[in-house]
């Protein structure tokens, strides 16, 4: 247990000694034979002992004097602990502290700042050593950095981290930060190659740089602090961070405040792809009113826990995750869990729609980047621009395996105009997308959209597979430019890749300006034919849902104008008719399994061949390029009859697997879509 206070004998009427001396000076030039001697000046007060024994301790300042026979003199005191203002600090706010508090640090492992105010001209600086430094508490302790550099700085050995580094209960305040205006940086409290390092109950203000640093740390803990007021507020520069975690293992952000600070709140990365920022826990802080992101991971970092935080209006997202403009390649973001967040009036500034609650993005460049294995549940935001918005610039950054659980998006803020302020947007996700119970009300734009263009670029969805289920969407297309074009529910992509699988969808409420025609309440492109759309209902008279021509899919809510003449059926499926006239049929059943169309080649007419082994389900075809999973096929020659009848199972490159196998070894057979078949239905009456 650390003392948290130094404990001199401070009552010198009551102490005795043999030898009195008004001063560290007059005590350096005695040369008498007392064993024990009293200084009375104020500040350095207290009672020495001569230590016959030592002849090699340097004089300090505060603990250590030597006189002029070289005999080592010690200051008695209790706890273990130091007091600056034995070494020369005089603590009026005034004088400059700097050079007693480095003699302080340099002496002992312990020192107690005294309440009060101390200024400091330059940086206090503690190497390679375990140290604490101990105040009474915020507003009552305060170092007042009167200069440009950074203000208190621990450097460990990058081979010997120091072990125990602890900062408490001391305010730190910048000096007119606004009249900075060298290049952004300094640090007002930085922590380097430190195993646990711990800063609790610190308020940090006026930071022209990152307020609280931790860089290469192992277990570093941010505890309780009160950062707030950087340079400029919240327009404030780039770099002026709240409290950062660079480079750090085992990091621990609970219970902090960080308000009016031009850049991100609370920031975890790292630039070496060796050395990524790893197994974090970002709990119950409370964030406002900053430049940047709320809560920022980016470049190389990984297993996360973001929870129980209150995040209000941010610019760049309540909780963003990047890859970095500054990123290098193969940056990867992964195992973040974002839990039981609430975010208030994130929205953003004009035209960065991104600027909402959770805010997924990888920044444009031919580099690889990956996020993956992101779980987003129990969150809750309103009066926000967006909800969930996940952003990529190009093929090779891309978003992986990411779910979405009981998750809350009310009221858009008031005033957004535009139809990119979707309540979930992503732009592609490669593995499982999964949006489960799910609450919209109020939407700018789209309720939730899977929109791969974006700018110039449109992004590739590759045999994924997205489910949604329980979701009500209940007011959406707010923005006044959006209302007409807005849907409760957008698939944009336009490949047969892409499985949908959706049950129990309530859409309602598209926000309409007076005379407008309803849009559609779900508008699907293509779809895989192995997609399951069921138990989905809608509140208005317009096209409820619409689908491309290659939308094949199965379950309760199938629905065409007229017979299916596209895409890919399956035997047994039922297709409901929405013309009611008199004298049509109600719907068509599948009787035979089918893909519509003709397939060829990636020049678009030469036509595929291929080749099995009989017994094989293998087969090689000479071009995959249009052939996707669940279409159905037929090999010729391969089996009795016209050949082998299948559908696809899997592909890779140009090799697929089949549902049947060859009865017949065939080598540049034609491999053809076989056109389903239909039942009417009995006609409307």
């Amino acid at each position: 247990m650390i003392e948290s206070e130094a404990q001199p004998d401070t009552n010198i009427a009551l102490i005795s000694a043999e030898f009195e001396a008004a001063d560290y000076a007059e005590l350096r030039t005695y040369s008498g034979d007392a064993k024990s001697a009293l200084v009375l000046a104020p500040g350095i007060a207290g009672l020495f002992s001569r230590d016959a024994s030592d002849s090699t301790s340097l004089d300090n300042g505060g603990t250590i004097i030597r006189d002029g026979l070289g005999r080592r003199w010690k200051r008695i005191y209790q706890g273990a602990a130091v007091d600056p203002r034995w070494f020369g600090a005089k603590w009026d706010g005034v004088t400059d502290d700097a050079p007693a508090l480095n003699a302080a640090h340099a002496a002992h492992s312990v020192v107690f700042y005294p309440p009060g105010t101390t200024r400091v001209a330059f940086t206090v600086s503690v190497n390679g050593k375990a140290t604490a430094i101990m105040g009474s508490g915020l507003g009552v302790t305060k170092v007042l950095l009167d200069h440009h550099y950074d203000g208190i700085r621990f450097f460990g050995d990058s081979t010997n981290y120091s072990e125990g580094i602890f900062v408490k209960d001391i305010s730190i305040i910048r000096a007119n930060p606004n009249s900075y205006t060298d290049v952004i940086g300094p640090k007002s409290l930085l922590i380097r190659y430190a195993t646990r390092p711990v800063i609790e109950r610190v308020e940090e203000t006026g930071a022209i740089g990152f307020g609280l640093q931790f860089w290469n740390c192992h277990y570093p803990s941010a505890l309780s602090c009160y950062v707030h007021d950087h340079k400029g507020g919240s327009t404030g520069p780039t770099g002026t961070d709240g409290i950062h975690f660079y480079v750090c293992t085992f990091c621990r952000a609970w219970g902090n405040v960080v308000e009016r600070v031009g850049d991100d709140a609370i920031s975890f990365g790292s630039f070496d792809a060796t050395k990524p920022t790893t197994d974090i826990s970002v709990m119950n802080n409370i964030v406002r009113d900053t430049g940047g992101g709320g809560i920022k991971h980016y470049a190389y970092v990984s297993r996360s826990v973001i929870s129980g935080n209150v995040i209000s209006k941010v610019t760049n997202g309540g909780i963003y995750l990047t890859d970095d403009a500054n990123s290098p390649a193969n940056s990867v973001v992964e195992d973040v869990q974002i839990s039981n967040n609430e975010f208030l009036e994130c929205s953003g500034v004009a035209g960065n729609f991104e600027g909402g609650m959770i805010r997924l993005r990888m920044w444009p460049g031919s580099t690889n980047a990956v996020m993956q294995n992101i779980s987003i549940n129990g969150n809750t935001g309103r009066n926000c621009r967006s909800g969930i918005i996940a952003l990529s610039y190009g093929p090779t950054k891309r978003f992986k395996d990411i779910s979405i659980d009981n998750f809350t998006f009310l009221d858009a803020a008031v005033g957004i105009i535009g139809g990119d302020n979707d309540a979930i947007r992503f732009i592609q996700c490669d593995g499982q997308l999964s949006i489960r119970n799910v609450l919209i009300r109020g939407a700018t734009s789209n309720g939730i959209a899977l929109n791969q263009v974006h700018a110039s670029y449109a992004a590739s969805w590759d045999d994924t597979v997205v489910t949604m289920s329980n979701i009500l969407i209940d007011g959406y297309g707010k923005g006044v430019t959006a209302g007409p074009s807005a849907r409760g529910i957008l698939s944009r992509p336009a490949t047969k890749r892409l499985t949908l699988n959706m049950d129990s969808i309530d859409v309602r409420g598209q926000h309409l300006p007076e005379g407008a025609t309803p849009q559609e309440a779900i508008q699907v492109a293509d779809l895989h034919p192995l997609s399951n759309i069921n138990n989905v209902s809608f509140d208005h008279s317009g096209t409820r849902m619409f689908f491309g021509a290659n939308a094949a899919y199965r379950g309760n809510n199938a629905i065409a104008a007229s017979q299916p003449s596209a895409g890919t059926h399956y035997s047994g499926k039922t297709v409901r008719s929405t013309n009611y006239a008199t004298g049509t049929p109600q719907g068509w059943t599948c009787v035979s399994s089918g893909t519509y169309g003709s397939l060829y080649a990636t020049d678009g007419t030469s036509a595929v061949t291929g080749s099995m082994t009989a017994g094989s389900r293998i087969l090689t075809v000479s071009d995959a390029t249009n052939l996707s999973r669940g279409t159905v096929i037929q090999v010729a020659g391969a089996g009795a009859g016209a050949g082998v009848l299948a559908v696809v199972v899997a592909i890779n490159g140009n090799v697929a697997t089949l549902s049947a196998t060859a009865a017949n070894n065939v080598t540049g057979a034609t491999v053809s879509f076989v056109t389903p078949g239909w039942s009417a239905l009995p006609n409307w009456v």
